[in-house]
């Protein structure tokens, strides 16, 4: 490389790759939602290791760094839509949403990384859900990663997935699709919807119907009690009355209206993001984006 081009490419007044401009798409009491692009790798790895053993029995007692790696695959798997959203206390990152095309697969799945085997058990009951889903040629939105770090509020929880159910309608998707292990879940909100219509789907899955060719896996999931809760619904019926209300109940909050007004402003705010030149840069140097390199 050249004096000149290397003085053009690595020039101390162009911006840092990493840099993207901090934005606050909500303001909601003590907490402030962002997109999740306007944090690192690293920075969202590491909270959804702290996050994500929380009452979930095939993520409890992993190997922190494996957890970690997990972390990383849902912040590449997020980035392709960008709806991924990460919730802050004091500047301190404390919560994170994640959600991407269903087609994409999943986690795992062209993220360049490798699933360890402490986490087969994972992988094996999210196979089973997504080889689950009823195929009816929709466009299906999979809402994949909610949660908050204890003691903080679980409303910025609820209010980012039901953002995420508006910002998929926006995108032209048709339905959604979400599971879930966690026993505190289950029978709570929107997971207390037994119906099974063409608007919502719902069902559940035996740990004990989970395949795996590993003989520890089908050993460990066959020691777990209860079973996945799984729910397919479409997008206009998340975003009706009846389904805002169960998502206000799911994080504690006392009637539909303080879920619906936060809901719509993130929404409105992060789709405003989607077209903003911010987005477009964190995209640019995104993990395993090969446009930067290729031009120098």
């Amino acid at each position: 490389m050249s004096k000149a081009v290397a003085e053009q490419v690595y020039d101390s007044v162009a911006p840092v790759v990493d840099a993207v401009a901090e934005s606050v798409l909500l303001n909601h009491g003590e907490y402030t939602v962002h997109p999740m692009s306007t944090c690192s790798e690293d920075e969202v790895a590491g909270l959804f290791a702290k996050v994500c053993q929380r009452s979930n029995p095939v993520l409890q007692g992993r190997p922190f760094k494996d957890l970690e790696l997990l972390g990383r695959a849902m912040y590449r798997k997020s980035a392709k839509l960008g709806m991924g959203q990460v919730t802050k206390h004091e500047g301190k990152s404390v919560g994170l949403g994640c959600c991407w095309d269903f087609a994409e697969g999943g986690v795992w799945a062209n993220s360049g990384l490798e699933m360890p085997a402490s986490l087969a058990a994972h992988g094996a009951c999210g196979k089973a859900c997504f080889d689950a889903v009823p195929k009816r040629g929709k466009k299906t939105l999979f809402v994949a990663f909610y949660g908050m770090a204890p003691p903080h509020s679980s409303h910025c929880f609820g209010i980012m997935a039901m953002s995420h159910f508006a910002m998929g309608k926006a995108y032209g998707f048709d339905e959604a699709f979400q599971f879930t292990l966690i026993p505190s879940l289950k029978g709570k909100g929107v997971f207390t919807d037994d119906k099974f219509t063409e608007d919502s789907m719902n069902w559940k899955m035996s740990f004990t119907d989970v395949t795996s060719d590993k003989e520890q896996v089908l050993e460990e999931l066959k020691g777990l009690e209860g079973a996945i809760s799984l729910q397919v619904t479409s997008l206009d019926y998340n975003l009706s009355d009846e389904y805002v209300t169960m998502a206000a109940m799911t994080v504690r909050m006392k009637k539909k209206e303080e879920m619906r007004a936060p809901m719509d402003i993130l929404t409105a705010s992060h789709l405003k993001y989607l077209q903003s030149y911010d987005f477009q840069w964190s995209q640019y140097v995104s993990p395993g984006n090969n446009q930067l390199t290729s031009r120098l």
